[in-house]
């Protein structure tokens, strides 16, 4: 509460999924809600799914979930989220500028 107090809510990500308090606080019954990982995890998948609807690949709408504006940072996003994500898979992607 104290950091939502001094930096605003716009400034605070919570849980596991890091959902911004400013954009999507009206996802939780109160801010601390957010730190419980199954509301937190429940609330990321609903955001992701709901940029996933918008179109485009999950880089893409990773890239949505940490910048709904688009821009710049979202486009960096999008080239770290590649990145791991062919890591992990073993599968060499491209982050597309949308």
């Amino acid at each position: 509460m104290i950091a939502l107090q001094t930096a605003g809510p716009s400034r605070v990500d919570v849980g596991l999924g890091q959902t911004n308090i400013g954009a999507n606080g009206h996802r939780y019954s109160y801010p601390c809600e957010g730190l419980d990982p199954y509301k937190n995890l429940s609330v990321t998948a609903q955001i992701l799914a709901e940029q996933k609807a918008k179109g485009g690949d999950w880089i893409t709408a990773a890239g949505r979930y940490h910048r709904p504006a688009g821009g710049e940072p979202a486009a960096r996003y999008r080239r770290a989220f590649a990145k791991h994500l062919s890591r992990v898979t073993g599968i060499n992607l491209m982050a597309n500028n949308p």
